[in-house]
């Protein structure tokens, strides 16, 4: 078994019933490398990376992820590697506290239970926890709205592109969005003092949704200079470190990668590295205390950044909002 391989499988095959959905798939994948898996719908592909990651038993081949046996050391695989559906990420057919219970089942989540509830509890989902995952889009229905602003792109992404499938018909924009609206219409006003800004482009918000240019033109406004970007931004920037659950889920093997990525925003020597993602906030403050403990560089969400920066002059009365415009933040 060659080491430098993060996967490595021979004649994967899967059948459900007489219907073969994966037939006889062979891979290697070396480790640092991106790999993509381009198909049609209902070409195997979603089957193949859930027997990759120990989440399904194939009915023939062989082969390692991570060096683990994927027959035989499946939970161990689990624990290591993080996977995210690109489709609606809950079954609509159990309840949210089900949900929840499921995953943390197939993690293998030490006390279970009580990771659940307090999940919930955070969540503040409490009186919910027995509703199906199928009407969470319906609340939002039922009250009207036809806005919502969010602060996280993962949140943009579900509501934007996946509840409308369960009936949710609204308009859904980032924070960053909003806020470089307002800035262009001299709704809101700021001050200019801002220096050594690299701004870090979450996956979620570019890649996946295409907003790229509301946050720099935020930061353009707030900076006496341009902006700083990555040697990897934009369409080409990378990961945080929190996607596939490792927000939760320390590495155990190679650099962290929000290690790797704050290391990327040092090279330009900035003052600040902006976010626009809660998610990105916490892994890149946690890249710096473990980089730069001193305390010399800042991690903020952009929100942050315009709050600190807004006048105070008085701005005026915002108009009216009736049920037929109502918003929802998130």
């Amino acid at each position: 078994m060659d080491d430098s391989l993060a996967i490595d499988v021979r004649g994967l095959t899967k059948r459900y019933g007489t219907r073969t959905v994966v037939d006889d798939v062979s891979l290697q994948v070396r480790s640092g490398r991106i790999c993509g898996f381009l198909g049609p719908n209902g070409s195997g592909k979603t089957t193949t990376i859930r027997m990759l990651c120990g989440l399904l038993t194939p009915d023939a081949g062989e082969g390692r992820c991570l060096g683990l046996d994927i027959r035989r050391q499946a939970p161990e695989i689990r624990r290591q590697v993080g996977y995210t559906t690109q489709k609606f990420g809950l079954y609509e057919d159990l309840s949210i506290r089900e949900n929840l219970d499921f995953v943390a089942r197939l993690y293998e989540l030490p006390k279970r239970r009580e990771a659940v509830d307090r999940a919930i509890e955070q969540l503040g989902l409490a009186e919910r926890a027995g509703q199906l995952a199928s009407a969470l889009s319906g609340t939002l229905g039922e009250l009207g709205v036809k806005r919502i602003v969010t602060c996280d792109p993962h949140a943009l992404n579900s509501l934007r592109n996946e509840y409308p499938e369960f009936g949710l018909d609204c308009e859904v924009v980032h924070h960053t969005r909003l806020i470089a609206d307002l800035l262009a219409d001299g709704r809101i006003e700021v001050d200019a003092s801002l220096e050594r800004v690299i701004y870090h482009d979450p996956c979620y918000l570019g890649r996946h949704n295409g907003e790229f240019d509301a946050p720099r033109a935020i930061l353009a406004r707030l900076g006496i200079d341009a902006p700083l970007e990555f040697a990897l931004a934009r369409e080409k920037s990378m990961c945080c470190g929190a996607g596939g659950g490792r927000m939760w889920i320390d590495e155990t093997i190679g650099k962290r990668i929000n290690i790797a990525r704050v290391e990327q925003a040092l090279e330009a020597t900035p003052r600040t590295i902006a976010t626009a993602c809660p998610y990105c906030a916490v892994m890149v403050a946690d890249g710096l205390n473990a980089l730069r403990p001193d305390g010399g560089v800042q991690s903020r969400d952009i929100a942050e950044l315009v709050a600190d920066a807004m006048r105070t002059t008085p701005s005026p009365a915002p108009r009216a909002v009736s049920a037929s415009t109502a918003a929802a933040v998130f």
